[in-house]
């Protein structure tokens, strides 16, 4: 369990050579810089051996935690709680320092507070001209998306086994080793208190007719025959649908949604649970999940808005409002 949790923490920097395509550059070497590099830990196919690494600390953390005495129990969930809040924080500083563009001010790192977060190697200490590009920070991005995953894969995995009619074990044997560890029961205690009935958006009037005409080619044509049951009768699905488009972008569209009362019936907090059991993205063609805290930091914060979104709530003369789709290539400011 201990190792799960420090490498979760772990970022692992890597130092490689970006090409500047300077016109201006006399030499070949004028027009390299040196620049950071995480596709190792991105979660793509780079990323195999650190994916591998975090499921199998993940299956033994899983069996630490069910074996833990109760004081012990009650300590390392305060550290997973801790764990949560870094994640949330790095959110909110990833928010407001995305530009959307291909190179970052070489402040970036002390900017988003990387290295206050996580323990990172390889930082280059003081002012530096080691480069930050958009493809790093989208892969900074993914890596943390990866560590959530399996944190929230390792908690769910526990409660299911806690939850199981036979018990913590299988083995009728075990069960005086059940009985004498209390610190099962707490776990489950505080893994059940952490679990709400998630409550799902209501759409207001005839926004969902808008909001699916508006979205709906950002998924394929089997998602676009599950989008109105999901939307409209919160249809219990067997995969999540797939946006084609940034996370971010998604996330905005009902952020607008809920801030101008279109959606109604649910708390931020739900309607954040909500969109991340039934949706997922798509990241250099790979299926991407969209973690609670990723959404939290847009839809509940008040972090700098989505650069491209995808719609816009106007104001009509009457006072009422409207959804339109947004202008193509239109930034917000």
């Amino acid at each position: 369990m201990k190792e799960f949790l420090i490498r979760l923490q772990t970022i692992e920097l890597r130092l490689t050579t970006h090409q500047l395509y300077n016109e201006k550059a006399r030499t070949a070497k004028d027009n390299e810089a040196e620049a950071y590099d995480l596709k190792h830990e991105s979660g793509h196919y780079d990323a195999f051996p650190f994916k591998s690494e975090l499921r199998v600390l993940k299956d033994l953390a899983v069996i630490d935690l069910i074996t833990l005495p109760k004081d012990i129990t009650a300590l390392t969930m305060q550290q997973v709680d801790k764990l949560q809040q870094r994640f949330k924080s790095f959110w909110i500083n990833y928010q407001n320092n995305y530009q959307n563009s291909q190179i970052y001010p070489v402040s970036y790192l002390d900017d988003i507070k990387l290295n206050d977060l996580f323990i990172t190697h390889n930082i280059k200490p003081g002012p530096n001209k080691t480069l930050v590009d958009g493809l790093f920070v989208d892969d900074l991005a993914e890596s943390v998306k990866l560590r959530e995953m399996f944190l929230q894969e390792m908690l769910l995995e526990v409660k299911a086994i806690l939850n199981k009619p036979e018990g913590l074990l299988n083995f009728k044997e075990n069960e005086p080793f059940k009985n004498e560890n209390k610190g099962s029961e707490l776990l489950e205690q505080e893994l059940s208190s952490n679990v709400n009935i998630v409550k799902f958006p209501i759409f207001t009037g005839n926004t969902l007719d808008t909001f699916i005409q508006i979205v709906k080619n950002y998924f394929s044509l089997e998602d676009q025959a599950f989008l109105f049951p999901l939307l409209h009768d919160n249809l219990k699905l067997e995969r999540s649908l797939v946006f084609k488009g940034n996370g971010n972008q998604l996330a905005d569209a009902f952020k607008q949604l809920y801030e101008a009362n279109f959606i109604v019936g649910c708390a931020k907090t739900d309607l954040e649970e909500w969109i991340s059991i039934n949706f997922e993205y798509v990241y250099r063609n790979q299926r991407k999940t969209l973690p609670v805290n990723y959404l939290n930091s847009i839809i509940s914060s008040n972090t700098k808005p989505c650069q491209s979104p995808i719609l816009d709530i106007k104001k009509q003369h009457d006072g009422t409002f409207v959804i339109v789709p947004a202008l193509r290539g239109k930034k917000k400011q």
